[in-house]
């Protein structure tokens, strides 16, 4: 028996070459393909039209293989003890369910839990765009108030928010007038801070905070902007930096 597909056809199927001949001229009659009169072919069987049908395809066509699917980049976030989450755009919306996600499981600290500092950059071009999930971070602050309150450990998760587009004269007023210890802008705990992040400092900072350790860099947001933090990434992971590691994975749209 022939394997369909193979390449091969085995000389039980299709035995003499008279009658391959004159099978062959068949099958391109029946597909309008011009050729020559040929003999009175004898009655073959369906089945060996189409085991030929599949042995001219398979010496035609090549071979395809598909494979898949994958997962997220973002997902290994999990399989650090420092993660950095950089978002910029509307590439900030997995992070939400990200986030959600570490809070949930600091719900139950019996639960394994590796993961034991994340710094997220959250990166806006505009002011209305703080709002997307204002709630969800506010719920992390207070957590980490919580636990901070409780175990007296540091803050399990620090929130970075840089707004890169210009305020209005209204907006600038508002500011001014509500500075306290809530920020005006997000209306988080933790400050805006305004024009594009210095990358340099903030992974030195890192660095001199967790040495020798293996830090998990997550983005997703613009090509051009996700360039510059790999780049920061390889720089900051070069001998001499406090031997700490910066493995950067990225999501670009």
């Amino acid at each position: 028996m022939a394997v369909l597909g193979s390449g091969t056809t085995s000389a039980s199927t299709i035995a003499p070459d008279s009658d391959m001949r004159r099978l062959t001229s068949i099958v391109n009659d029946e597909r309008g393909n011009d050729w020559e009169a040929a003999p009175a072919a004898p009655d073959f069987s369906r089945r060996n039209r189409a085991e030929l049908a599949a042995h001219q395809t398979a010496s035609i066509l090549p071979q395809v293989l598909v494979d898949g699917p994958f997962g997220s980049a973002s997902e290994d976030v999990f399989n650090h003890e420092i993660a950095m989450l950089f978002c910029a755009g509307i590439g900030c919306t997995p992070f939400a369910s990200m986030l959600k996600s570490i809070r949930y499981r600091l719900s139950y600290p019996g639960s394994s839990f590796r993961l034991r500092k994340v710094y997220f950059f959250w990166v806006q071009r505009d002011t209305n765009s703080f709002a997307w999930f204002q709630n969800l971070l506010k719920a992390i602050e207070e957590g980490d108030d919580v636990r901070m309150i409780e175990g007296n450990t540091d803050s399990m998760i620090e929130i970075h928010s840089y707004l890169t587009g210009n305020l209005s004269y209204a907006q600038m007023t508002h500011v001014l007038m509500n500075i306290g210890e809530v920020d005006p802008i997000t209306g988080l705990r933790s400050p805006t801070n305004f024009g594009r992040s210095n990358l340099d400092l903030i992974f030195r900072a890192v660095a001199h905070e967790h040495p020798a350790s293996d830090v998990g860099v997550f983005f997703r947001g613009p090509h051009k902007m996700g360039a510059t933090i790999e780049t920061a990434a390889k720089k900051w992971s070069g001998e001499g930096q406090d031997g700490t590691k910066f493995l950067y994975n990225k999501e670009n749209f």
